[in-house]
């Protein structure tokens, strides 16, 4: 199986690995336990090696729950699959605010 993994710095995580359908719900379980306490300021995603739309749908849940704690994450090194995916889906502007 594909795995997520995580690692916190000083102000956000980074992520690396696979963020795929296949791991989305324990990578989106594990991201939720990490952001108790304070949302990360930074999510980084610049080592992925693999992103789906299940993948996308994660980091958009990611966000919300950010934007619940008052701090909405900005996203680094968003693959470019994930982009493609999140330009198809309508939500890109939620990934890079920049691109909307």
């Amino acid at each position: 199986m594909s795995e997520c993994h995580f690692a916190a710095n000083a102000d956000g995580l980074v992520l690396s690995g696979d963020l795929v359908y296949a791991n989305a719900s324990a990578a989106y379980r594990e991201g939720l336990r990490l952001f108790r306490g304070q949302a990360p300021r930074h999510l980084d995603l610049a080592a992925i090696a693999s992103i789906d739309s299940a993948g996308v749908a994660v980091l958009l849940a990611w966000l919300a729950e950010g934007a619940r704690r008052g701090l909405v994450p900005t996203v680094r090194g968003l693959p470019a699959t994930a982009m493609s995916l999140a330009r198809v889906g309508g939500v890109l502007a939620l990934l890079v605010p920049s691109a909307g």
